[in-house]
């Protein structure tokens, strides 16, 4: 079954490479607008942007600085248009071994937790805000199995993270499902 997104534009986050440029390419295979984040990759992502069959627009933001999060949205939204959904890919997972000075330790759970979860908030809360003015959105956020099952020492931060989306997602299905913004986990 083929499923049809023309008319659609959708930000997907971390598109340059892995999940998120398959995300891409399928989004464009089935018509959409796609809109690449990525943070330095610009190459990989001018890259993907040749391979897409749809209308297709390059957006940088480092994820990890939250004064470049806050407005991403907006910005978006008033060079190409109503966003219809987001796909939150982009992730990180950095090593951190529990024998790490705790100054070091700390520094990379902040990191962590920066991209995948306060970023993540602040674009779904953006998104939010427009979607609710349209009377509908899509927002699927990318998890992984370690919110559920944990992960290993060097890796409490990711898990944490990805375990923190279950529940913001949840939660975002939960308010806004009723004014037709819905919301997807996928782990």
């Amino acid at each position: 079954m083929n499923v049809s997104l023309e008319n659609q534009r959708i930000l997907v986050t971390g598109a340059s490479r892995g999940i998120g440029r398959a995300v891409a390419k399928q989004l464009s295979d089935s018509g959409a607008e796609v809109i690449i984040h990525f943070n330095k990759a610009s190459d990989k992502a001018e890259s993907l942007q040749k391979e897409l069959k749809t209308k297709s627009y390059l957006a940088p933001c480092d994820l990890s600085d939250v004064n470049e999060v806050i407005g991403f949205i907006p910005k978006l939204i008033e060079l190409y248009g109503p966003i219809s959904a987001i796909v939150n890919n982009a992730g990180i997972a950095i090593s951190a071994p529990d024998d790490l000075e705790t100054k070091e330790w700390t520094a990379i759970w902040q990191k962590t937790l920066a991209v995948n979860t306060t970023a993540v908030g602040v674009l779904c809360k953006e998104f939010i805000s427009h979607a609710v003015s349209q009377n509908q959105g899509r927002i699927i956020n990318i998890s992984s199995r370690a919110a559920f099952r944990g992960d290993t020492t060097d890796y409490l931060a990711y898990a944490a993270s990805k375990g923190a989306l279950v529940s913001l997602t949840r939660s975002i299905a939960r308010y806004y499902g009723k004014k037709g913004i819905k919301a997807f986990l996928v782990a």
